[in-house]
């Protein structure tokens, strides 16, 4: 593994870092701003938005300006992003601080997912930027077992944190120097080319449905399991959740390993027929608890396991020049899908009653992409 590649990975502890500082000082940040808990959640939530909506143009901006200058940039921000809202407690800072981590954090994606395109052995790209994934939530999870034996000396190592988490990699940007990985940057920005694609689109809400599926189950699989447990609640079986976090992990570890042996193209249709299967199986309600979870965690593992098949496929589309444009527009249809599935299975819950019905849209999703997605991805096979 080359220095490129180790300095790729090391990105993704660290952004899983700035996902998760804030929630474990909850408290004393409530304290410190003087503001209620939708007040926290606005402070929290506007990190994703800014994320989710700078992966096109963050792609974009890495093909016109390159590796180098682009991590100078967004690695910079994300360090001045967590000192400004140390200063002083302010809310308006903290959620100018938030916004600017999101949109720096949308650039830091695309970059290393690139710097893994381009320079992992030849043909296993797809395999590295699945160690990467793998390792955003491993940062997320140190976050909050590093956060809350800090905060007790000062609110301030809520951020603090975060910028030790990026200051060593800024350094090692300054020190590494990265090669002219493109030939000459294009005369325009490439969107409408990757908008045209209809492979682009596949693989986007390939990706989506997938990762979608195991975000949802994370989220309301504790609601999902009182339904069927009577006498629990949602906060006593928080741990399905974090159990289900767990296996995000694993299936993106898991998935990349497999891709030294196996198709990306058969792994990713593969994967979604079986999640097709599995959710439409959800769909009928009424099953036993034991059941329910393993359903729910078989789901999270096929939605985790295909993350490395799908930008292997997704890495084939383009030259070097438009990759990173590519990967964002593909990691921006993934996040857009998976915050709209979060929102219909919320309106659901309160419209119905039960989430029997997503399930089955769902499973109805994946069947009806799956067929066409086959047969426009099949010349990457």
């Amino acid at each position: 593994m080359n220095r490129y590649v180790a300095l790729a990975l090391g990105m993704g502890p660290a952004l899983g870092v700035i996902f998760m500082n804030l929630p474990p000082a909850m408290d004393p940040l409530l304290a410190v701003y003087g503001c209620s808990y939708t007040g926290f959640s606005v402070i929290v939530s506007a990190l994703f938005w800014a994320y989710t909506l700078m992966q096109v143009p963050g792609g974009l901006i890495l093909d016109r300006l390159g590796l180098r200058r682009t991590l100078l940039i967004c690695l910079s921000g994300l360090v001045a992003a967590n000192l400004l809202p140390a200063l002083y407690p302010s809310w308006g800072l903290a959620l100018a601080g938030r916004l600017l981590t999101g949109m720096s954090a949308g650039l830091v994606f695309v970059t290393p997912m690139k710097m893994m395109a381009l320079y992992a052995p030849a043909g296993r790209g797809g395999v590295f930027q699945s160690f990467y994934g793998a390792l955003v939530p491993v940062g997320s999870v140190l976050a909050y077992l590093v956060v809350p034996l800090l905060v007790p000396f000062g609110w301030q190592w809520a951020y603090g944190v975060a910028v030790l988490s990026w200051l060593p990699l800024l350094v090692a940007v300054l020190l590494v120097r990265l090669p002219r990985e493109e030939a000459e940057p294009p005369r325009r920005l490439e969107l409408g080319s990757i908008a045209r694609d209809a492979r682009v689109w596949v693989v986007g809400i390939y990706l989506s449905l997938s990762f979608g599926a195991g975000i949802t189950m994370a989220i309301w699989v504790p609601t999902l399991l009182a339904e069927v447990m009577p006498g629990r609640s949602a906060a006593q079986l928080a741990w399905s959740g974090a159990l289900i976090m767990g296996l995000s992990f694993a299936g993106r570890l898991v998935g990349g390993l497999v891709l030294f042996g196996l198709s990306a193209y058969w792994v990713a249709g593969s994967t979604l027929a079986l999640l097709c299967l599995i959710l439409a199986a959800m769909g009928w309600g009424g099953l036993p608890p034991v059941l329910t979870l393993t359903l729910a965690l078989a789901a999270t593992g096929c939605g985790s396991f295909n993350f490395g098949a799908m930008f292997q496929l997704a890495n084939k589309m383009a030259p070097p020049e438009r990759l990173g444009g590519l990967i964002g527009s593909v990691n921006f249809l993934s996040n857009l899908g998976a915050g709209l599935m979060i929102l219909f299975f919320g309106m659901l819950k309160d419209l119905a009653g039960d989430f029997t019905w997503g399930f089955l849209v769902l499973a109805a999703l994946c069947l009806a992409v799956l067929i066409p997605g086959q047969v426009i991805l099949k010349n990457l096979r």
